[in-house]
């Protein structure tokens, strides 16, 4: 037969509700009430302690800046959420957390530490064993890697991707 799924807590539900209004708010192009209420998603997590919701309310707050070219404030919002992944050694967080931050840095033209970045996600998909989570990484390194004429370097990193997606 069908399995229901049990509901959770009110706190549990109310969280959940907390977590689709921001990104809600934002495909109205209303930044400010995305973050509001992405804050109040944060405060919620807080109080239940749940430390990997609240990293991801960080990455969120990034998502939404970055979206608006807001870059130092993206950058903030992801360096707090890589603080808190560390914490916790999330490490399938930090694979992504890191990509974020390069593409911060790519739009803001510090390239070297774009790519700094970018490496540093990719290595740790690959000391998880975990080829598919460095596709976004290594493609936008390489969309990186064109747009500043070095296209041999664009063409190895493609190359990995097809590696990748071949195996």
């Amino acid at each position: 037969g069908l399995k229901v799924a049990q509901r959770g807590t009110v706190e549990q539900e109310v969280l959940l509700a907390y977590g689709y209004l921001p990104n809600t708010y934002l495909k109205l192009n209303q930044l400010d009430s995305a973050l509001y209420y992405n804050e109040l998603y944060r405060q919620k997590a807080t109080e239940l302690g749940d430390s990997s919701l609240i990293a991801l309310s960080y990455s969120k707050d990034g998502n939404f800046y970055l979206g608006q070219a807001l870059y130092d404030l993206a950058f903030q919002s992801y360096l707090e959420n890589t603080r808190l992944l560390e914490r916790l050694k999330d490490s399938t967080g930090l694979v992504f957390t890191y990509g974020d931050i390069a593409q911060v840095l790519d739009r803001k033209e510090r390239f070297e530490e774009a790519i700094a970045y970018y490496e540093k996600s990719i290595s740790i998909g690959n000391a998880r064993g975990d080829l598919l989570s460095q596709i976004p990484s290594l493609i936008n390194m390489s969309i990186l890697w064109r747009k500043t004429d070095q296209l041999d370097q664009a063409y190895t990193v493609l190359n990995r991707v097809d590696s990748i997606l071949k195996h």
